[in-house]
């Protein structure tokens, strides 16, 4: 399809992964320094006018609360009367999600309007490719929202890198502060083949445009590696959760999480984040600190220098009304229905703490989760909480999913079925659940989106009366 015949976000979609999808069955590799090739990122931007280079932007990369702390640093940002452009991937529900200027996402029109332009300079590129190599679809994105930023004037932007950093497409966007969420043995496949490996590939987001890095709570051995590798950034400002900014009074609740952060240069009690999980006041924490740094140190021409600093009123409200969809989130409060994406173990632990701290009671889990990714690691840690167990898959995931999950899953719970549609499998879940029980939905984000729409339309209201 010519990109003057495109109307939809769809007609855009199909072609962000054309080139991916022509090139998938000829890799032979799976280590991203094999496959990726970022740099055809850099050429994409750079033959568009550079329009990230104009700009103030932060990159976020991690294993945990990537999205969640780029949420929160954007609504702080935001709420100081900045204009701040926020980029997160993947997406829930619509591709536009991704690209957002002020909390709203893209219109369609603009969506379909900067694609039009980047497809101008992305498919003769594309055309000289080898049949293994590929234009990433993240990379194609990420060039939009540089472009839409730019026209939008933005003041700062805030971006999520994807499963890595060093050879990810969103880490080639220039950028002058890097924030660092809690690193976890993931994606080996990619990034390994050992944690070490991971942490090498994620600290790639400190590149040589970054002055100030922020490093979340870590692991003992993961902080050990990172020190050691960082051993000789002596030119770069390093903010460390636990020694610079800190977090304390934490409590979880279903209407969020409570707490106070304390950094160097004040203090900030009784905030809250309609966020569940206490790890949520680690990102926030991490947030509070990068927001603080960048207003001290950019000034757009529009900002009066009295506002040269946050405020304890100002950090409150921006967190009070910070959202992130899909990240142990309650969907329904009667039944009780959480959705988390969590895809390894360690997430899988972090939802397990929540739920055992919310509830004494079993419930129902509703689980799908790829070969490729860690289902065994998330169903040791999350069956054995369950009543029941009901494995299922998102309608773009089939085929994908392992044969055996199923008996996983048997290992830790007497009671397991298989569902092979989702919205069967919530509504199957919602019948079987009993007083005071609560179910959850794990697995990609494309399971939890569908869950997410699920519980949107009401469909819990309608055919899931609580037994």
């Amino acid at each position: 399809m010519k990109a003057s015949e495109w109307q939809t976000v769809q007609d855009v979609e199909q072609w962000v992964y054309a080139s991916y999808l022509r090139a998938k069955d000829r890799l032979t590799d799976t280590l991203d320094e094999k496959v990726r090739r970022p740099q055809l990122t850099r050429l994409l931007l750079d033959r568009l006018a550079s329009p990230d280079r104009s700009g103030y932007n932060v990159v976020v990369a991690g294993s945990k609360g990537k999205g969640s702390t780029s949420v929160m640093l954007a609504g702080i940002l935001r709420q100081h009367g900045w204009r701040v452009g926020l980029f997160t991937s993947p997406h829930l529900i619509r591709f536009t999600e991704r690209i957002r200027l002020n909390g709203d996402v893209i219109s369609d029109g603009d969506f379909v309007r900067l694609a039009r332009r980047v497809k101008e300079v992305a498919d003769p590129i594309a055309e000289r490719l080898a049949e293994h190599e590929y234009v990433s679809p993240v990379g194609l994105a990420a060039v939009m929202a540089a472009l839409y930023f730019h026209e939008q004037g933005t003041d700062v932007n805030i971006w999520e890198c994807g499963r890595g950093a060093l050879f990810d497409d969103v880490n080639q966007v220039v950028h002058q502060e890097a924030v660092i969420t809690p690193i976890l043995s993931e994606h080996l496949t990619q990034l390994g083949p050992d944690w070490q490996e991971v942490v090498r590939h994620k600290l790639g987001v400190v590149t040589s445009t970054v002055r100030h890095v922020y490093i979340g709570k870590q692991d003992p051995q993961v902080e050990r590696e990172i020190r050691r590798r960082t051993g000789g950034w002596k030119e770069l400002e390093i903010v460390w959760a636990g020694r610079d900014v800190c977090v304390s009074g934490v409590h979880t609740g279903m209407r969020g999480t409570a707490f106070t952060v304390q950094t160097e240069r004040g203090r900030y009690e009784k905030l809250m984040v309609p966020l569940i999980g206490e790890f949520q006041a680690d990102n926030a924490a991490l947030a509070v600190a990068c927001a603080e740094n960048v207003v001290q140190r950019l000034n757009p021409p529009r900002q009066r220098p009295a506002f040269r600093r946050l405020t304890h009123s100002l950090v409150r409200t921006a967190l009070a009304s910070a959202t992130w969809p899909g990240r142990m989130q309650l969907v329904s409060r009667d039944p009780i229905v959480f959705v988390d994406g969590a895809i390894h173990r360690r997430s899988a632990q972090y939802v397990a703490e929540t739920l055992t701290r919310l509830s004494n009671r079993p419930g129902v889990l509703v689980i799908g989760i790829p070969r490729d990714k860690d289902y065994t690691g998330v169903m040791t840690v999350l069956a054995p909480l369950a009543r029941k167990v009901i494995v299922t898959a998102a309608d773009r995931d089939r085929g994908k999913m392992p044969h055996d999950a199923a008996n996983v899953a048997k290992t830790f719970c007497s009671q397991v079925e298989f569902e092979e549609g989702s919205v069967e499998a919530f509504q199957l879940g919602l019948v079987d659940l009993k007083q005071d029980e609560w179910m959850a939905v794990v697995g990609t984000q494309s399971l939890v989106g569908e869950a997410v729409a699920f519980f949107r339309q009401g469909a819990a209201r309608a055919d899931g009366a609580c037994r």
